[in-house]
């Protein structure tokens, strides 16, 4: 996907030698004229689902109506709700010792 961004034609996108090697790509703010309102927004709701908790999105999407499907969205490491983890936890699911 990287590479499909950097190669548009439009010149929104690039990297940097900080960045190579990770699944990002920058956006230069001059330029976002070029990208239409639904091509940013679904840009940035993609980015954030690859990024936030499961239950985070799957909330969100819930409330957009779209249907959760496993593997989508949510980063690894979700761990449940404060409640779940408490249960599971003798510190009460806060990690402090």
């Amino acid at each position: 996907m990287k590479e499909l961004l950097l190669a548009d034609k439009r010149g929104v996108y690039f990297t940097t030698p900080h960045i190579d090697g990770y699944p990002a790509v920058l956006m230069r703010i001059p330029d976002l004229a070029r990208i239409d309102r639904d091509g940013l927004e679904e840009m940035v709701v993609e980015a954030w689902l690859t990024r936030a908790q499961k239950r985070v999105a799957k909330t969100w999407l819930a409330e957009k109506g779209v249907e959760f499907e496993p593997g989508q969205g949510g980063r690894a490491g979700d761990r449940g709700s404060d409640e779940e983890r408490a249960l599971r936890d003798p510190r009460g699911g806060r990690g402090d010792a």
